[in-house]
């Protein structure tokens, strides 16, 4: 295994274990003096935690954190002032440029069998690649 597929898959494994920032940490915030509000509410089988903040030109910058029931991060969205969210960060687009990355970085022989070692989750979000390489 080259050090660049190491690293890679070192990525890979690091962001699909790790949950992401978790509600406790993100409420320690408030004690910040830049931070207006932040608050937190369950929608349908997710949670879902709002926290404003004013940055140092003035403007008012709102994050909204998205977690489902098992408790990872799936999707971080942000707005400034009056403007809509806009989507940053989603945990299921990060795991597949994660993957896509090492796969693009094997040998064409050996892709498919890489694919099959990764969980079902991922494998499903790779889907395309499974039926272009089958």
């Amino acid at each position: 295994m080259t050090n660049e597929v190491k690293i890679a898959t070192d990525k890979l494994l690091s962001l699909y274990m790790f949950k992401g920032i978790q509600p406790s940490e993100i409420s320690e915030a408030i004690h910040n003096s830049e931070y207006t509000s932040i608050s937190m509410r369950k929608n349908r089988d997710c949670l879902v935690l709002e926290a404003t903040f004013i940055d140092e030109d003035g403007t008012k910058i709102s994050t909204k954190y998205l977690y489902c029931t098992d408790g990872y991060l799936n999707s971080v969205s942000q707005k400034i002032q009056g403007s809509s969210y806009k989507t940053q960060w989603t945990r299921k687009a990060a795991l597949k440029e994660a993957a896509q990355k090492i796969i693009n970085l094997l040998d064409p022989s050996r892709r498919q069998d890489f694919i099959l070692t990764l969980p079902k989750e991922i494998q499903a979000m790779l889907s395309t690649h499974l039926r272009l390489v089958a």
